[in-house]
């Protein structure tokens, strides 16, 4: 993956972002508002968390603090993270507090170029979602967010849930950008928002992971949250009472 370093990725240029944002007169919100909201400046802002907690409280922190609304959308089975956890517990509850919504964020376990049988990716959804929702019954929309996802999944509509790749989501004048890998693929997301009023309705995804931890390329930005983890892990270690 390409990666520009003339961008920076910090939490100081997230804010950058949202203040430019919120000073050219957009509004933030939930993905779940995006069938109503018809008219006005506004960006639908989705986070989908890969791989890690801290760093979306921290965004989520951040947020709040701008008055900013957004989704988040987490993996119930994740290599990285267990929402089952007392720091899985602790995260939902504090970004919930600051007003987001709560969202899944499913991966298929597909590769990218098939084809997958949806009636089974749907099968499989509801599945997440019984499990999440009987351990945080009705704090999750029914919405969800695809990791990596098959291509035929995107324009994809489902009858038990919203998919943030439905065409709702991806067309109706509506412009998409994601940061994925730390890189923007249709250009700088602050020239976009300065085209306002030719283009003023956004979808816009972020990962926290790429702007909590080191700026720089991807490698120096996963170092960082692996170290993050090992000291994390350690202190783990110690609350359990062993012989260290």
């Amino acid at each position: 993956m390409q990666w520009n370093p003339k961008k920076t990725f910090s939490m100081a240029e997230l804010k950058r972002i949202y203040t430019k944002a919120l000073d050219s007169n957009f509004e933030f919100i939930n993905c779940a508002d995006i069938y109503t909201k018809n008219n006005g400046y506004y960006i639908a802002l989705r986070h989908d968390i890969d791989l890690s907690l801290i760093a979306a409280i921290e965004v989520a922190k951040l947020e709040n603090e701008l008055g900013i609304q957004a989704t988040y959308c987490f993996m119930v089975q994740s290599n990285f993270y267990n929402l089952f956890s007392s720091e899985g517990r602790k995260a939902l509850q504090i970004i919930s507090s600051y007003g987001h919504n709560l969202a899944l964020h499913h991966h298929t376990m597909s590769a990218r170029n098939l084809q997958i049988d949806l009636k089974k990716v749907e099968k499989n959804v509801i599945i997440d979602f019984d499990v999440i929702d009987k351990y945080y019954p009705g704090k999750f929309e029914k919405i969800v967010s695809f990791h990596n996802p098959p291509k035929n999944l995107i324009g994809a509509e489902f009858d038990s849930f919203l998919s943030t790749y439905s065409p709702h989501f991806l067309k109706n004048n509506i412009k998409y950008l994601s940061d994925s890998n730390r890189y923007w693929r249709e250009g700088d997301v602050i020239e976009w928002i300065q085209k306002a009023p030719d283009i003023h309705k956004y979808h816009i995804l972020i990962h926290p992971e790429l702007w909590f931890y080191k700026d720089g390329e991807m490698k120096d930005a996963m170092n960082d949250l692996v170290e993050h983890q090992i000291s994390y892990t350690w202190g783990l270690l110690k609350q359990d009472d062993l012989n260290l």
